[in-house]
């Protein structure tokens, strides 16, 4: 049995083009690209409108691939041999100004959004198709969609995310009509397994994973880093509320002789603004995700400084499973996730003790973990489970 998988990802393919594969929808894309059971892949593209040309410098198409079909609005575009992406330009002005994160949810509700999708789905041959959603706020277009069978992916919880305050809303209402309406759901965590646990079907947690062979090679001094001084102690990740910015600030003081690294997307200014004037404190920018590993592979101490609690997104931080495939120190604040991994990973409950940990660390003689992260870690093991349960519930829908 092979099944055609329609795709409504976290981000979108453009932000993969941009950035890289760098976030679970983006792993879990390049993974389903490779499992034979999958027969044709449409990624659908949040709609693009004029405002968005103009002001966030959006394309209107993806950059790479082949155009295979145009008409009116929409555009079909072939990457390789199974996936396609549908990008879709609205001639919208004001209203996405004005509805910023709450028009994904508008836009896909709109009926030349859906009569755009379903004239795709004819074209390339899709019948029936299973649908994947990774985010929720556009999921009540599936009932517009005919399918064998409608999938949750769940990466974080977006009720309680500090960068989605201005939908938490709309996306307890998406939740809710995932619970009450999709065939199967899958977190990266126990906490989302939790949150999304209903009567009509048992979430699967299905946790994060790593490409290893990425972060195993042997790299160059990247050129940004050459002149900073170590050991260095380093961050890769977004840097957004969830980071525990006072912890940083300790650890800068009680380490003065020891230079902090952090790369990554800048997400909130005013969260990071305490850190910028910090003298052992260097924030390199954003980094294409091909560079992410040379730079994690050169720092001496790997750390996941994030806030317990309050800041946090219930989610699985993919960072966790980089650091361990590039055998690396790893010290980290007592996030959901990190427990599996106590044997070879130094977990802090408190300031004082994430401190305390990265000198025994130095110590210590920064000596690495040695752990060989088994295949059940990498991506494509958990896409080829996520495929596996896909398939297992067809055959039980279908006979």
């Amino acid at each position: 049995m092979s099944i055609d998988l329609v795709i409504f990802p976290f981000h979108d393919y453009k932000k993969y083009e941009k950035e890289g594969f760098r976030t679970r929808d983006g792993h879990l894309l390049q993974s389903f690209q490779r499992i034979k059971e999958v027969n044709k892949i449409l990624v659908i593209n949040r709609p693009v409108s004029i405002s968005e040309m103009i002001i966030k410098k959006r394309d209107k198409v993806i950059k790479s691939g082949k155009v295979i079909y145009r008409q009116g609005d929409f555009t079909i575009s072939q990457v390789d041999e199974k996936t396609f992406v549908l990008d879709i330009f609205v001639k919208e002005f004001f209203k996405p100004i004005i509805l910023k994160m709450r028009w994904w949810n508008y836009i896909f509700k709109q009926e030349k959004i859906k009569e755009s999708i379903n004239q795709t789905l004819r074209y390339l041959g899709f019948h029936k198709p299973v649908l994947f959603f990774q985010n929720p706020l556009s999921v009540e277009i599936s009932k517009y969609i005919p399918s064998k069978l409608i999938v949750f992916d769940a990466i974080d919880n977006w009720t309680i995310h500090p960068q989605m305050k201005e939908v938490h809303e709309i996306a307890k209402k998406g939740y809710e009509y995932i619970k009450t309406n999709f065939d199967l759901i899958f977190t990266n965590s126990k906490k989302l397994k939790s949150f999304l646990q209903n009567d009509r079907s048992v979430p699967y947690v299905i946790p994060n994973g790593v490409d290893p062979e990425k972060f195993r090679r042997n790299y160059e001094v990247p050129e940004d880093l050459k002149n900073i001084r170590g050991p260095i102690i380093g961050y890769a990740g977004k840097i957004q509320q969830r980071l525990d910015v006072e912890l940083l600030q300790k650890l800068a003081i009680n380490f003065p002789d020891y230079n902090i690294v952090i790369i990554g997307q800048l997400l909130d200014k005013k969260w990071f603004k305490p850190l910028k004037n910090i003298k052992n404190m260097h924030y390199l920018g954003d980094k294409h995700y091909r560079l992410v590993p040379q730079y994690v592979t050169n720092f001496d101490i790997c750390i996941i400084p994030h806030n317990v609690g309050k800041g946090e997104v219930d989610g699985d931080a993919i960072k966790l499973y980089e650091y361990l495939a590039a055998n690396k120190p790893i010290v980290t604040t007592n996030i959901g996730g990190v427990d599996v991994f106590k044997d070879y990973i130094k977990i802090a409950y408190d300031h004082d003790m994430f401190l305390k940990q990265i000198k025994e660390v130095l110590d210590e003689g920064l000596l690495p973990p040695n752990y060989e992260l088994p295949p059940e870690h990498t991506w494509d093991y958990k896409a080829k489970l996520i495929i596996n349960k896909i398939l297992e519930k067809l055959k039980s829908v279908e006979s």
